[in-house]
């Protein structure tokens, strides 16, 4: 089995479609919505895909707290300078797979993305690594 850590980071471009989507994945966190983010949907559909899940560092703000900072930037007129972090954990049957994640999704994550408000501000970060008797190899 093979594991693939993912990070991502993305600029707000469209701020009002961004505290939407906020509000969505609060919705989901607080299990209002029951749902996979839709990233992690796109990502746990590929072939070979055995789970992927989101890695929140401990000290990233609360959605609440960025919904109300964003909301006062949009009542501001301020543009958002917040950016987006995003790891994504992923496990794989074939390192071949753990490989062509970016590949196979490519157009689909960037459009997706697009539709919440967020752009790429860089291309992503990736590690593949063999995993043997559930330690790293």
């Amino acid at each position: 089995m093979y594991a693939r850590l993912s990070r991502y980071r993305f600029r707000v471009e469209h701020q009002q479609r961004w505290v939407d989507n906020l509000r969505h994945l609060d919705a989901i966190r607080r299990s209002e919505v029951q749902e996979e983010p839709a990233g992690l949907a796109l990502v746990a559909g590929l072939d070979g895909c055995r789970g992927a899940w989101f890695m929140v560092p401990e000290d990233d703000p609360d959605y609440e707290e960025l919904i109300r900072a964003e909301e006062q930037r949009i009542t501001e007129g301020v543009p958002s300078s917040y950016e987006q972090r995003e790891v994504v954990f992923s496990l794989w049957d074939t390192h071949e797979q753990a490989m062509s994640v970016r590949e196979r999704l490519g157009e689909q994550l960037a459009g997706l993305f697009q539709d919440v408000g967020l752009t790429f501000a860089g291309p992503p970060e990736t590690e593949v690594f063999r995993v043997d008797g559930g330690r790293p190899s």
